[in-house]
């Protein structure tokens, strides 16, 4: 931003005597024209930054015809909804987030929000959501406001000054020999979730895909499944083995693809079947953790199994491999040397 302070016509900073009785100016080229004027009525940085965002926008609309001040919310519907269906971004897993910006942010002149304004809204978000949902979402928002640098409206993202909430570690959850016997012990008696968590751990796919499993998605004679894309990733083929194979032709046959359990039906009748097993701290995404963990003790290398979870990095992949204490006992025994060949 290119905002100052004058006192009697000459420039000062915040350290001269007379600061608080300054008057905010800008001074700013637009399309070639120098716009140097006082903010009238702008008593912080704040309140001039913002006064100057909208002379920069009134500025832009001039030029190029445009009636009407954009706001977020039009500018979400003109421009982002647009740029998620051409770039295959998860439409679906936006809406919560676009819907969560606009009802902040919505009737706000786009221009004129300040990196204050996103902390604001931001700090709001925590209140009910957790960090690392925070993020999520204040991500949108950064990527909204670089859409719209590109078209010319903003001249700098008022996300780029706001700093993101600091995220818990990452969860290392498994279940132990012990607690999985009860488990499925007590999945066994659900016939609707029992075939839908064995899907779970013999497949590298999220529960939305999980559930978004049609028959005409399976092919059992290349053992092969085409899956819906996740996290703006596109649509991919993945391998089934005999137990999923098994369970998708017994489901198809009983008419339970797609599955007929929304999410939160799930995840009622795995937290019922957790707190009778008497397991506790485990979440249902786990289960990816719990697979990723199994292949990695049985010798699949990290890069297949990367791939087979269409991971973005080999770091996420390493977030969801969590040997327990009892492989990383065997693992040091492997430096078991007997003192006779030491002392030769």
């Amino acid at each position: 931003m290119s905002v100052f302070k004058k006192h009697r016509g000459k420039r000062i900073t915040p350290k001269d005597k007379n600061w608080s009785k300054g008057t905010w100016y800008m001074y700013k080229r637009v399309y070639g024209r120098p716009i140097h004027k006082s903010l009238q009525g702008a008593s912080t940085k704040e309140e001039a930054e913002k006064a100057e965002r909208k002379i920069i926008t009134d500025a832009f609309n001039k030029k190029y015809g445009i009636a009407s001040q954009e706001t977020f919310e039009s500018f979400v519907e003109r421009v982002y909804k647009k740029y998620v269906k051409q770039n295959n971004v998860n439409l679906a897993a936006k809406d919560l987030y676009i819907r969560l910006l606009c009802g902040a942010l919505g009737r706000e002149e786009l221009a004129a929000i300040t990196p204050q304004d996103c902390r604001n809204v931001q700090m709001g978000f925590r209140k009910k959501y957790s960090a690392s949902s925070v993020n999520l979402i204040m991500s949108t928002a950064s990527k909204i406001f670089n859409l719209a640098g590109e078209e010319g409206i903003l001249d700098k993202n008022p996300m780029q000054f706001v700093k993101r909430m600091k995220e818990p570690p990452a969860r290392d959850r498994i279940l132990s020999k012990d607690e999985r016997e009860r488990l499925w012990q007590e999945l066994m008696k659900d016939s609707l979730l029992f075939p839908f968590v064995t899907l779970a751990v013999n497949l590298p796919l999220r529960k939305g895909q999980l559930l978004a499993i049609t028959p005409d998605a399976i092919d059992f004679q290349t053992g092969s499944l085409s899956v819906i894309g996740s996290k703006g990733r596109p649509p991919r083929l993945v391998p089934i083995n005999s137990a999923a194979a098994n369970t998708l032709s017994t489901m198809t046959a009983d008419g339970l693809l797609p599955f007929p359990l929304k999410e939160t039906g799930i995840r009622k009748r795995f937290v019922k079947a957790l707190k009778k097993a008497n397991i506790e701290n485990f979440k249902f995404h786990d289960l990816r953790h719990c697979m990723a963990t199994e292949l990695d003790r049985n010798g699949v290398t990290r890069e297949r199994i990367n791939k087979l979870y269409a991971h973005s990095s080999m770091k996420m992949t390493s977030v969801y491999i969590n040997p327990e204490f009892e492989d990383m006992a065997d693992a040091v025994r492997t430096l078991d040397i007997q003192q006779s060949e030491v002392v030769q």
